[in-house]
């Protein structure tokens, strides 16, 4: 009988034994499982957000670049000489998409910086006053920051005369005139134009 119960007593101390390895097996492979599910989780969110803001900062720097292309301006130099009825007409035509806020305008002639037409002309021909006196001028005076909006044109400078010769006088003095531009677009992207105000490059007869 004493064989009989210490067999007994190993064999039910073999089973609790495998028992508990097997629970702690199977708690262990629990555990890994969990484990692994939960990194696999957090890296999958971390990807999708990465993945998120990534596209939405490339669809938000496309859609920007896109409407910085469809309001850009684009300031161009209108010149007219009307030899038949002895009429200058100069101005700025803005060809682009967007408005133009004109920062700066400037004349120069013989290496000198006028901000006004109408002063450079009056400094360097000896005449002028005469000439004013025996035409009709209109000069535009232009604001900090003036706007102007696409496809229209702001006059700058604008003179009739009542005899050819006087209107010669003016042509010689613009024909080595520069005017320069400094503008901006709505974004305040900054742009500039120089160029002679050459008589000979638009005629209106």
């Amino acid at each position: 009988m004493r064989a009989s119960g210490t067999c007994w007593e190993i064999t039910t101390g073999v089973v609790v034994e495998l028992v508990e390895i097997k629970i702690r097996i199977e708690m262990n492979t629990f555990w890994d499982v969990d484990i692994i599910v939960a990194i696999c989780a957090i890296v999958v969110s971390i990807l999708g957000i990465g993945l998120g803001v990534y596209f939405n900062w490339k669809t938000l720097k496309i859609t920007i670049n896109h409407n910085r292309k469809s309001v850009r301006p684009a300031l161009k130099f209108d010149r007219a000489f009307d030899e038949l009825n002895f009429e200058i007409d100069h101005g700025l035509k803005n060809s682009g998409t967007g408005p133009a806020f004109i920062t700066k305008l400037l004349f120069f002639y013989d290496n000198k910086e006028y901000k006004s037409l109408a002063f450079l002309l009056s400094s360097n021909i000896s005449v002028y006053h005469s000439i004013v006196k025996q035409s009709k001028s209109i000069e535009s005076n232009f604001d900090d920051r003036e706007v102007i909006a696409s496809s229209d044109y702001q006059n700058i400078y604008k003179s009739s005369f009542i005899e050819n010769k006087y209107m010669f006088e003016i042509k010689k003095i613009l024909r080595r005139t520069e005017i320069y531009v400094e503008y901006e677009s709505i974004y305040e992207e900054k742009y500039f134009m120089r160029e002679f105000i050459n008589t000979s490059t638009k005629i209106v007869l």
